[in-house]
């Protein structure tokens, strides 16, 4: 299995939204390493805790309301019990704590989160995003 899980969501039907979606469809294209595993979904399932038991890291990757848009910001996530039943998505927080749960393994985790600004129907603004953060200074890293 591969030592790096890459799990991009959200729905790339909604404009900004499916930019995790988008990074993780980018980042699938061109991976050619055996130790990377690059998902892209449309929200984060209980069925992908048996994946993420499997990895030493990973990395979540989605779109956000806070901050500035376009800004890239990257947080730690723990393990955190959600509550006993559940619909058909998660937080990270909870989908590492149904792998250390289900499969006795929590491994470490990051958020990556692009502030997005519009959410309704509509294409994805990927490339836009890219260049504002890539040349802006918004960048932030881990």
């Amino acid at each position: 299995m591969a030592r790096i899980l890459v799990l991009g969501y959200g729905n790339p039907l909604r404009a900004d939204d499916g930019l995790g979606w988008q990074v993780a469809v980018q980042l699938f294209r061109a991976n050619a390493s055996p130790d990377v595993h690059v998902i892209p979904c449309h929200q984060l399932t209980p069925d992908l805790a048996e994946t993420a038991s499997f990895a030493e890291l990973v990395l979540f990757i989605d779109c956000s309301r806070k901050g500035i848009p376009g800004e890239l910001r990257c947080e730690e996530i723990f393990s955190q019990s959600g509550p006993t039943s559940f619909t058909h998505d998660l937080s990270p927080a909870v989908l590492l704590a149904l792998a250390a749960e289900l499969f006795g393994v929590c491994p470490k985790a990051y958020l990556f989160s692009i502030c997005g600004e519009k959410f309704e129907t509509g294409e994805d603004r990927i490339e836009e995003f890219v260049s504002a953060a890539s040349g802006s200074g918004r960048v932030m890293v881990c």
